[in-house]
């Protein structure tokens, strides 16, 4: 399975996959029900492209993997780049 950025219509972008910065332990909840510490401030972490898959087509969890927890990351892809201070309508 092969991903391929997007834009919202489902017109292709051609910019090469690299890695996917994460912010994690940001959601209180999770991170109690994990008995993990929750921090004062978010947690940045990277994943490498590889684990990015497309939504449309569905994709299997292996049974052999350990619990899985239910959540959604959501990537953010942005086509230009923005200025130190957008506002608002730049960011649209």
């Amino acid at each position: 399975m092969n991903y391929q950025h997007q834009y919202a219509d489902g017109t292709r972008i051609h910019f090469p996959l690299g890695k996917v910065v994460c912010i994690g332990r940001n959601y209180a909840e999770h991170a109690k029900e994990l008995d993990n510490p929750i921090p004062t401030e978010p947690l940045l972490f990277i994943k490498p492209g590889s684990c990015v898959v497309p939504a449309e087509g569905g994709f299997k969890i292996p049974a052999d993997r350990g619990s899985v927890h239910y959540e959604v990351e959501i990537a953010v892809l942005l086509g230009k780049s923005l200025s130190t201070r957008p506002s608002q309508e730049e960011v649209l």
